[in-house]
């Protein structure tokens, strides 16, 4: 059965099977994955020193590495639009990279940025990169053969990785916490507030009006972002130690290392709870959501593909 059939299902979260989630297919990779991005049928692992991965997932009973790309850095996330990946490539900077053919991508073009390049999100011709103690960065990318940057925000911290709600850029950064930045003007992001999570910030998913951070030993903290001057807390969940999130359909997929894959329901109304958890081998470091799977970065266990065993019912 094809992903794009069983990722069709859409509507209003009718509660929980008892179903658990379980693993229906995985994909060993070189190296340690950290960073997963889905798109098409394709999984985009970043593995570290190995560089970019690309797993076909037509099938996703039977993920298959299909090519990748070793970069001179440290590939940490990657985000892909079209036939371009963007990666956030540690001491590397940004690298873009010809996706075309999955068997042989292409470096077409780097940008070096202050800091170590960690988190990437891409929002029309505009990088949005979160580079450690560099910072916010952003560069310009509507050349992608020759990208140029054009201007960052310090953290208080260290910049792990970055969300984009609108006019704002929501930046998990490590001891510093939760930082919103006004990015209205991607050549000068300014500063707007910050909510000061209780332990590490490693990576940020967000909503029109909340923040999801996996904050490490703090689990999973849920942030009011309605006023970006003063973010301010709804929840927190424990879940061990919080690596990486993606929100979809009121459940948050939080991925807790040794802990695996936790599913977490997040309804705005409700106070959240954990509905499922699934054990996985390796780490659990990174997760991509993708209709009824959820895709995991896994460290040496490379890519994990999860059924995630939740009802969703069709809206009427």
């Amino acid at each position: 059965m094809m992903l794009g059939t069983l990722g069709t299902l859409a509507g209003k979260l009718d509660g929980e099977r008892q179903d658990e989630m379980r693993v229906i297919g995985s994909c060993p990779l070189p190296g340690s994955a950290r960073h997963v991005f889905i798109s098409g049928d394709w999984a985009y692992v970043s593995a570290w020193e190995t560089g970019l991965h690309i797993v076909a997932i037509r099938n996703p009973w039977q993920p298959v590495l299909a090519g990748g790309i070793r970069t001179s850095g440290t590939a940490k996330s990657a985000w892909v639009s079209g036939n371009l990946a963007y990666l956030a490539d540690g001491p590397g900077g940004l690298r873009i990279i010809d996706v075309s053919h999955a068997a042989s991508p292409a470096l077409i073009g780097t940008c070096v940025v202050p800091g170590s390049a960690r988190g990437i999100q891409v929002a029309g011709s505009h990088a949005f990169i979160a580079a450690e103690e560099g910072g916010l960065q952003v560069a310009d990318v509507s050349r992608p053969s020759s990208p140029r940057l054009l201007g960052g925000c310090q953290t208080k911290v260290k910049a792990k990785s970055v969300a984009l709600v609108g006019r704002y850029a929501l930046v998990a950064d490590s001891f510093g916490g939760l930082e919103v930045m006004d990015a209205s003007r991607p050549s000068a992001p300014v500063f707007c507030g910050r909510y000061d999570t209780p332990y590490n910030a490693n990576w940020v998913a967000a909503t029109k009006e909340r923040a999801f951070v996996a904050d490490g030993i703090s689990g999973l903290q849920i942030i009011d972002i309605r006023d970006p001057s003063t973010p301010a807390a709804i929840a927190a969940v424990p879940l061990g130690y919080a690596a990486g999130v993606f929100v979809s359909r009121k459940i948050a997929f939080v991925a807790c290392l040794d802990a695996g894959l936790k599913a977490v329901r997040v309804d705005d109304n409700k106070p959240p709870r954990v509905l499922m958890t699934l054990p996985l081998p390796g780490k659990a470091l990174g997760v991509f959501v993708r209709g009824a799977y959820a895709f995991v970065a896994a460290d040496t266990a490379g890519l994990q593909v999860v059924r995630s065993g939740l009802t969703f019912q069709t809206q009427g």
